[in-house]
């Protein structure tokens, strides 16, 4: 329990949480605390204060919310273009429209 309460300041709150809504609370911490051994403590850290904002109270919901950030992809930067021919000049010609055509 020590070392669950070491992980975050919200441990606490966390933990009564799951005492509260689920039936084997102990089982989660065991589960929370295996998933501190395998990512760094301040993103564990961050998914128990996020599951305690939003009132999610499991070890599933700290597993999902790990994986997910660990999958986020880095935003896309500005396109660089290199050759004159990829500056997309584009040549078209005008379009006459039907008002301007002779009547024939």
């Amino acid at each position: 329990m020590l070392r669950f309460l070491a992980l975050s300041p919200d441990a606490q709150a966390y933990y009564d949480g799951l005492e509260q809504r689920r039936l084997n609370a102990r089982n989660h911490l065991r589960k929370i605390l295996a998933l501190a051994e395998v990512y760094p403590a301040d993103l564990v850290a961050r998914a128990i204060s996020d599951g305690l904002a939003f009132q999610a109270f499991s070890a599933e919901y700290v597993t999902n919310i790990l994986e997910a950030r660990a999958r986020a992809l880095p935003e896309a930067g500005p396109l660089l273009l290199t050759r004159c021919q990829d500056l997309l000049d584009i040549d078209i010609a005008p379009q006459t429209s039907a008002l301007m055509r002779p009547m024939l």
